[in-house]
């Protein structure tokens, strides 16, 4: 969520105020994933002695260990890094702009 505030905020220049009126679907948004995903994986959970876990024997299939953990985790990760990389580069060219304006240092004076 933090990632979308710096990308809705530093890169599309987004107000205090406008962040605040959408703020419902930046926190339901995720909360829904996440309840749907729990909620998807319910057959599939097996019970260790601290915590649930999808186990796949050998004759069952990879795809609910995938769609219920694997691909949620790296979907995430790669939206958040490109989200902080489009920040990054914004601030990297606000920065040179600004770069222009700056007096020399001049040493040894």
């Amino acid at each position: 969520i933090l990632s979308i505030y710096y990308l809705l905020v530093i890169v599309y220049g987004w107000s205090e105020a406008r962040t605040e009126r959408n703020q419902w679907w930046m926190h339901g948004f995720p909360v829904a994933c996440g309840v749907a995903l729990a909620m998807g994986g319910v057959p599939h959970y097996d019970n260790a002695s601290y915590a649930c876990l999808i186990r796949c024997s050998s004759n069952d299939s990879w795809f609910p260990y995938l769609f219920f953990v694997s691909g949620p985790s790296l979907l995430v990760a790669i939206v958040a890094t490109f989200m902080l990389l489009f920040v990054y580069s914004r601030v990297r060219s606000q920065q040179k702009l600004h770069d222009r304006w700056k007096f020399p240092i001049r040493r040894g004076l």
